[in-house]
């Protein structure tokens, strides 16, 4: 892809000319219905299209009111069955067809509902009979219901919001602001529900209608729930079991509530029964948590930053979060569009370009909470300041905002624990792509004192080792595991250069050594792809490959390094596996070579004694479920030496390297799979 050529398409100075006169509608609606009979086609054959999105900066947007604005009208008559749109300052672009009207904001563009001033004294034609605007508040009503029951809620919306606008305050306006918000729940729009809930509790007539403020009441409260404002729900909550005490629905949720706040509060979760819960969906019915052991502060150098409060201890979770939004994944869909990322130079996938309109659709639904938490993170070296507003979306900043701070989202549900290096570049190109708040202030080392999991779309964080007070949290935006200089390239499209101690150790090898390195794993991870592939090779049949593949990339490090190698940890696993393939006799040579694999990770290990006792002195630095299975494999092999101690003895060090990671309430269900294949029982 010619970044450079994209990046002089969407220079400022090249930009499509302002609108400044009227335009034939019907040459407008033609070039539409031109572009939607081409898809539709396109659809008919199945096939798969790539689409690319540009991602930069400069994007115009309005940031004026529209009440500020003067009216200009497309020639023409206007379609009164068509919803009426304005919008704002818009410009043109051209198209192989002609043109097209360009909006960059979607704040630009303003659904007009028939009160609307602007659309006074507009000269209507005779509505066409079942059109919107022929019909009274109740048939809208009515057809609002009927698009509900066959579950087409946004199609719902179109006529609930024409018969709010119509009708006035009332029995029917009451019910119609009911349905909607109970549309915009299905939506997950939680702050538009709310608000249609307290207009209509608002309105004195609704107090005569027991039945209608009974639904409002639990609506009201759902609102509240999804917007993860327990108490509120709470207390809504109770309020409704007051007056309706025999509410089954009420109640139920009420419930949820009380499970809800112990979480929020004390940070108490049901881990286990979570991750069972994620296998088979994508969001899980959970609070957020943030733990009073740490604070977001000014960092000089890196901007804002978590800085632990107090001591905290290794294992330690410190906090679990509810996603803003996220993008997901779905590998059977016809229609993908990929960002040509021009913030970065890189290609997004399609749930990250997919999760900026789920971004927007929560920063419409509640404007005043979700515009300056979202604005405020950190978009980048490209934008400085940002004027607070709850009515105008700078495209640009908003596309920043997600380069910098999505997540990819790798359910440890979904991921196994087992894959080969090729399954997991596939699982991250088709990971979903998330936005949260507080995780996004987490600055980046590769090695990192805390460590970052999910469960479906939760986020939750705990602390990989001890962290004293004042000292700043970080985890790594990279794999440890990979070279230097992909780790660098990575961290250049966030401006950033790391000091940790992994990259000063790989800069005191030299370049030469890295590059080398960099060969030689690009080898190993090809004969392991090989071997765990589709074909299963032998792997005895390449041992002598393999234990060259050790020496080599063993010379590539300083000889007075210490025992952070992770280039070679792949290796030695690979080795490991190789021996134990090759019989009992074979066994020790085997758990040897893993404890090695483990030292490359960083872990320390007690000297001159019997492997089936060997003292974890310092858990592993980097990698994720790396040494959990390596100790796991060496419990394995004690099995095979016939050695029961020696078995507990490292299942045990696996557990207790998982509590820095996942944490070890998940030890056993997380592995349980890989224990069963090797014959090892976990425990309860």
């Amino acid at each position: 892809m010619d970044f450079a050529q994209l990046r002089e398409a969407v220079d400022p100075a090249n930009s499509p000319p302002a609108l400044v006169a009227g335009l034939p509608r019907e040459l407008v609606l033609q070039l539409h219905q031109r572009a939607i009979e081409r898809e539709v086609e396109l659809d008919k054959r199945g096939e798969v299209r790539t689409r690319k999105m540009v991602i930069s900066g400069g994007k115009h947007f309005s940031n004026r009111e529209l009440k500020d604005l003067d009216p200009m009208d497309l020639r023409g008559e206007v379609l009164c069955n068509r919803p009426a749109m304005a919008i704002k300052e818009p410009l043109l672009r051209e198209s192989g067809d002609g043109f097209l009207v360009r909006v960059d904001s979607p704040t630009d563009l303003v659904r007009l509902f028939p009160s609307s001033p602007f659309l006074k004294g507009l000269n209507w034609p005779s509505p066409p009979p079942g059109s919107a605007s022929s019909r009274t508040a109740l048939q809208l009503k009515d057809e609002g219901n009927r698009l509900f029951a066959l579950r087409k809620w946004r199609a719902a919306l179109e006529p609930y919001s024409l018969g709010v606008d119509l009708e006035p305050p009332g029995k029917l306006a009451g019910i119609l602001r009911s349905n909607r918000a109970a549309t915009y729940l299905k939506l997950e729009m939680p702050g538009a529900a709310l608000r249609d809930c307290d207009a209509a509790l608002a309105d004195p007539a609704l107090d005569a209608e027991a039945p209608l403020r009974r639904k409002v009441l639990f609506r009201a409260a759902s609102a509240e729930y999804q917007l993860q404002r327990f108490s509120a729900a709470n207390s809504r909550l109770e309020t409704l079991l007051d007056l309706y005490p025999e509410d089954a629905d009420a109640m139920d949720l009420y419930r949820r509530t009380q499970v809800r706040l112990v979480e929020a509060t004390r940070g108490e979760f049901d881990w286990p029964f979570l991750f069972e819960a994620a296998r088979t969906s994508t969001t899980l019915d959970i609070a957020s948590f943030t733990g009073s052991m740490m604070e977001p502060v000014e960092i000089s150098g890196r901007g804002r930053g978590l800085v632990a409060t107090r001591d905290i201890e290794r294992g330690e979770l410190l906090l679990v979060a509810k996603p803003f939004a996220m993008g997901a994944a779905d590998r059977t869909r016809k229609k993908y569009t990929v960002g040509a990322n021009l913030f970065t130079s890189t290609v997004d996938p399609y749930a990250t370009v997919d999760l900026a309109a789920l971004v927007i659709e929560k920063l419409v639904d509640d404007p005043s909470t979700h515009f300056p938490s979202l604005f405020n993170l950190h978009p980048g070296s490209s934008f400085t300041s940002w004027v607070p507003s709850t009515t105008s979306i700078d495209p640009s900043r908003l596309e920043a905002i997600i380069t910098y701070n999505a997540f990819h989202t790798e359910s440890l549900s979904q991921k196994s624990t087992g894959a080969s290096p090729a399954e997991d570049r596939l699982d991250t190109i088709h990971a979903p792509s998330s936005i949260y708040h507080t995780p996004s202030f987490l600055n980046h080392a590769c090695v990192g004192n805390c460590s970052y999991s999910f469960l479906a779309d939760v986020l939750f964080l705990r602390a990989r080792r001890s962290i004293p007070r004042g000292v700043e949290l970080v985890d790594s935006y990279v794999d440890s595991m990979t070279g230097l200089e992909r780790r660098q390239d990575v961290l250049s499209k966030h401006s950033f250069v790391c000091t940790c101690e992994l990259c000063t150790y790989d800069l005191y090898d030299g370049p030469a050594q890295n590059d080398a390195r960099a060969v030689l794993a690009e080898t190993l991870e090809k004969l392991t792809d090989h071997i765990h592939g589709a074909e299963k090779a032998d792997p005895t049949a390449h041992l002598t490959a393999i234990l060259s593949l050790v020496e080599r990339i063993q010379k590539t490090y300083a000889v007075d390094r210490v025992p952070l190698k992770p280039a070679l940890y792949p290796a030695f696993r690979l080795l490991a596996q190789t021996y134990a393939g090759m019989g009992k006799e074979w066994a020790e040579a085997a758990v040897r070579t893993e404890i090695k694999a483990m030292q490359a990770l960083g872990a320390v290990f007690g000297e001159g004694e019997d492997d089936g006792s060997r003292k974890l002195l310092e858990e592993a630095k980097v990698g994720d479920v790396n040494a959990v299975l390596s100790a796991l494999f060496v419990a394995s092999q004690m099995g095979v030496l016939g050695k029961p101690d020696g078995v507990q003895h490292w299942i045990d060090i696996a557990r207790r390297t998982e509590a820095g990671q996942a944490g070890e309430p998940l030890f056993r269900v997380r592995y349980a799979e890989w224990a069963e294949k090797h014959g090892l029982d976990l425990g309860d």
